[in-house]
């Protein structure tokens, strides 16, 4: 069949209207929003049995659309989920996951997203065991494609360790704690005090098995590196302080209890203000969520303050503390204030982990849009480029990047480089996610626009009409998508003199309106 054949078929299913699919799409699409609203007023009983009816359209419609059953299981087990029905949950996320193994593949992102929700289950069963073969399985994977100080591997050698204890295979946990030392000294070298945890741990794990002279040894490393870090202990001062007075040492007795008591008092003043910071970072957030972010701008500076002088070697505390008050002043336009804010934070974690570790890919976007609303195209597009050439796993993170390329080169009005940049976005969905995927649609629509807009009508058609099926396909004809790029075709074929085919969408507008 010719590829006009083919769209021209398309377009009189589409007009004549979708066969039962369709309206199976719409049927289920309206029971998914039904599920949100009675999740929200808190209608767990309700939104149960609207899952478990969706999930028998999906099956009744969709039979030979997998993906269509193994969203509908998912929805359906985050709703056995919050009615703390376990026995129901495990059984839809293990078809779910099937599926998707399946269809998807056993390392694609929403395989592994399903996996994880399935071995958090199991750990909350307690069915250590079982839950051991998820997280085994997850780190496998993830070992694959991510260097070994990931952050996510770290999670998952934590999670495996924990579940050895739970089972009292110590030998196993040691195991863990000693790959994650070895990490740590490879990472940041001999002496560091990122070394103390790993240390202490594997020193719990050796304890546990009994190897006490080995659990002796690597206490005596951590104690080391407590006191080469000067993190004294209040424990070890007030332990020496009361042994002096034993020994009836008088002076050192004294010694040490006064210094005692001065970390005593630094330790409560730092837990003070610890909870004012923490105070001014959620009410922050609270308004930045509310898209109050003017409000955001005074609590935001608070918290900053307090990072800059009481946590500045906490590089988490203080970058997060520079990114909410950069975000607000960036969402409130104040572009010129913002832009050394996000530096330093992107500066800080640049410091902390390396100028090539992906973690920098955020901080890296958000600095990268604040230089393009201030014109500073060529800045924005290096640190675009920079972010792009960086080991990158997150799917979300890599399509925001080229999104905002894309985006940027409009803005600089470069529109040969925007189309290149849009059509590598689609290329990098749907190699991720399928040639349906619902993220397709916002790079396809920009396209499908400057196309139409530089004259290039006949390509623009094609885009329009995969706009059409794929926000069809997910959210139903009436969807606004759906209507604006209707309403796209109806110009084009006006342009092209194809008056049957331009009337025809009008008819079908006057229907959708």
């Amino acid at each position: 069949m010719s590829l006009y054949k083919f769209f021209f078929i398309s377009s009189l299913i589409f007009l004549l209207g979708m066969p039962s699919a369709s309206a199976g799409q719409d049927k289920i699409t309206k029971l998914y929003d039904r599920i949100s609203v009675l999740t929200e007023k808190g209608k767990i009983k309700k939104s149960v049995k609207t899952a478990e009816k969706a999930l028998k359209i999906a099956r009744k419609k969709f039979p030979h659309e997998p993906l269509q059953e193994a969203k509908a299981l998912a929805v359906l087990a985050n709703q056995y989920q919050l009615s703390k029905n376990t026995v129901q949950e495990e059984e839809t996320r293990k078809q779910e996951t099937a599926i998707l193994e399946k269809v998807l593949g056993p390392d694609h992102p929403q395989t592994v997203k399903s996996l994880w929700a399935l071995g958090k289950l199991y750990g909350v069963q307690k069915k250590y065991a079982k839950a051991e073969l998820v997280f085994t399985r997850l780190l496998h994977i993830h070992r694959e494609s991510t260097p070994p100080d990931d952050k996510t591997i770290f999670t998952l050698y934590k999670i495996l360790r924990g579940l050895y204890r739970f089972q009292e295979q110590h030998d196993k946990s040691a195991d863990i704690s000693r790959t994650i030392l070895v990490i740590q000294e490879d990472t940041f070298g001999q002496g560091h005090q990122y070394l103390i945890d790993p240390l202490f741990d594997l020193g719990k794990d050796e304890e546990n098995q009994g190897n006490l002279l080995k659990a002796e040894s690597l206490y005596q490393k951590a104690l080391h590196l407590v006191e080469k870090n000067k993190l004294e202990s209040a424990v070890l001062l007030s332990r020496l302080g009361k042994l002096y007075e034993k020994l009836g040492q008088k002076e050192n007795a004294a010694e040490f209890k006064a210094r005692h008591k001065t970390l005593m008092d630094k330790i409560e003043l730092i837990k003070d203000k610890s909870n004012q910071w923490y105070h001014f970072n959620t009410e922050t957030i609270t308004f930045q969520n509310q898209n109050k972010h003017a409000e955001a701008i005074a609590p935001a500076q608070k918290a900053l303050e307090i990072a800059e002088k009481y946590f500045e070697s906490d590089t988490d505390r203080l970058s997060a503390s520079l990114r909410n008050l950069a975000v607000s002043y960036y969402q409130t336009g104040q572009y010129k204030t913002s832009e050394p804010l996000f530096a330093r934070a992107l500066d800080l974690h640049e410091k902390k982990q390396g100028a090539d570790h992906a973690d920098l890919a955020p901080y890296m976007l958000v600095l990268a849009k604040c230089l393009t609303m201030q014109k500073k195209h060529t800045d924005a597009e290096a640190l675009f480029k920079r972010a792009l050439a960086l080991p990158l796993k997150s799917f979300e993170v890599k399509r925001g990047i080229l999104i905002s390329l894309a985006e940027m080169y409009k803005r600089a009005g470069q529109l040969d480089k925007t189309k290149k940049t849009l059509q590598d976005t689609i290329g990098f969905i749907e190699n991720s996610m399928g040639p349906d995927a619902q993220t397709l649609v916002a790079p396809l629509s920009q396209l499908a626009d400057l196309r139409f807009s530089s004259g290039q009508t006949a390509e623009a058609e094609p885009l329009y009409k995969r706009v059409m099926d794929i926000t069809i396909r997910h959210f139903g004809e009436d969807h606004p998508d759906v209507i604006a790029a209707l309403t796209r075709l109806a110009v084009i074929y006006g342009r092209l003199g194809r008056a049957e085919e331009e009337n025809k969408i009008k008819m079908k507008l006057k229907e959708l309106n």
